[in-house]
C-alpha cells in the first residue's frame, strides 16, 4: 500500500438519539428543491430507502428522494452533495422507520466524482409538513457480508459523514476502499469487516479499510446541532479483520 498521509484522529463516543424526530421546529428545513441558483452552483440530492424511489428520478427535490444511494451518486453532478436518511417519519401519527442501506454486485457505493454524502438525516413528511432535519445517527450502509459498502477512485475530493460502513467483505478493503483520491470521513463508524484472500496473497489486506495511494482524513466529529443534537466523537473502527494485513487499515 502507497499511502501519502493518514492523518488520524480518533476520540471515540456513543451517542443517544435525542429528542422526537418529527418536531418540524428542530432546525430549519431544506428547501422543496435544492437545484443550483447559478450557473456551475451545486445540487443538494435526498436519498430515502424506505419511501424513495429511483425510477426516472434525479434526487434534486426534497420532498421526492431516490431510494438508492448508488442512483443519486449516480445522478449527480460534480460537487454536489448527497443528504442520505438514517430515519423516515410519515403518517397523521407519525411512524418512524430506520433505514438500512444495502446492494447488489461489488459494491453498494461506488464514486468516482467529487461529492459529499452527509448522512444522519431525519425525512419527516406529515400532513404538518416535509422537511430534512439532522437527526445525529449515522445512516448503516450493510454489506450483508457479501460485498463492500463504499468505494472511491480518481484524482477527486470526497467528504463521507455520518455513514455507518458496516459488515462489508472484499479481497482489498472489506468495508471501504480508496484509491488516488482526497478523503475526510467525519463521524464515520467502519465496523465488522473482513478482507478476505480470493485469487492471491496480495488480497486479504485492510479489513476496515484499504488505503492506496490517497490523502485520507479522519475526523471524529465534534459538531454541536442544537439542544438535542450536540454530540462528539463517532469514529470507532472496530471489529474488522484481514487474512494477511491490516485488520483496521
Amino acid at each position: 500500500m502507497n499511502t501519502r498521509k493518514l492523518t488520524l484522529a480518533l476520540a471515540l463516543g456513543v451517542g443517544t438519539l435525542l429528542g422526537l424526530l418529527w418536531f418540524l421546529s428542530a432546525g430549519p428545513p431544506a428547501p422543496a428543491h435544492a437545484g443550483p441558483s447559478a450557473e456551475g452552483a451545486a445540487t443538494t440530492r435526498y436519498v430515502s430507502f424506505i419511501s424513495g424511489n429511483d425510477a426516472g428520478n434525479d434526487c434534486a427535490v426534497s420532498t421526492n428522494p431516490c431510494r438508492t444511494i448508488q442512483h443519486a451518486v449516480d445522478q449527480a453532478d460534480e460537487g454536489d452533495e448527497i443528504w442520505i436518511a438514517t430515519y423516515d417519519v410519515t403518517g397523521i401519527s407519525p411512524v418512524t422507520q430506520t433505514a438500512v442501506y444495502t446492494g447488489t454486485g461489488e459494491n453498494i457505493i461506488y464514486i468516482t466524482k467529487s461529492l459529499t454524502l452527509r448522512g444522519g438525516y431525519a425525512y419527516i413528511h406529515t400532513p404538518l409538513g416535509s422537511t430534512w432535519q439532522n437527526a445525529g445517527v449515522p445512516a448503516e450502509v450493510n454489506g450483508e457480508d457479501e460485498r463492500r459498502p463504499l468505494y472511491i477512485s480518481g484524482d477527486i475530493s470526497v467528504t463521507v459523514e455520518l455513514l455507518a460502513l458496516v459488515h462489508g467483505r472484499a479481497p482489498l478493503g472489506g468495508n471501504v476502499y480508496v484509491r488516488n483520491a482526497d478523503v475526510l470521513f467525519k463521524a464515520t463508524p467502519i465496523r465488522y469487516g473482513a478482507a478476505v484472500v480470493q485469487t492471491n496473497y496480495a488480497e486479504g489486506n485492510g479489513g476496515g479499510l484499504y488505503l492506496d495511494n490517497s490523502h485520507v482524513t479522519f475526523d471524529p466529529g465534534n459538531v454541536d446541532w442544537g439542544t438535542f443534537l450536540g454530540r462528539a466523537g463517532l469514529l470507532p473502527i472496530q471489529y474488522n479483520q484481514a487474512e494477511w494485513f491490516g485488520g483496521g487499515i
